[in-house]
């Protein structure tokens, strides 16, 4: 059910930046429920399958970090302890 309602979209600077193109995927997925062009319509749902591989690669990217500082931390413990 299309709602006039804007989607909000959080800035990439305050949450990780796959919540960010997740975000920008489901604002472009309503804009493309609202459109009445299809060629519009196509676009939106081509840019929305764009920022989900996008949210999909900094994924992959936040969780490699999340590794790389637990191995940091262990190393860090060892040597402290």
């Amino acid at each position: 059910m299309p709602t006039d309602a804007p989607v909000p979209v959080p800035s990439p600077g305050l949450v990780p930046e796959s919540q960010h193109w997740r975000a920008r995927a489901r604002e472009c997925r309503a804009l493309a429920e609202r459109s009445q062009l299809d060629f519009a319509r196509e676009r939106f749902l081509r840019a929305a399958d764009e920022c989900e591989r996008n949210a999909l690669d900094a994924a992959e990217r936040e969780i490699t970090r999340g590794i790389s500082r637990i191995g940091d931390l262990v190393r860090d413990l060892h040597r402290a302890g």
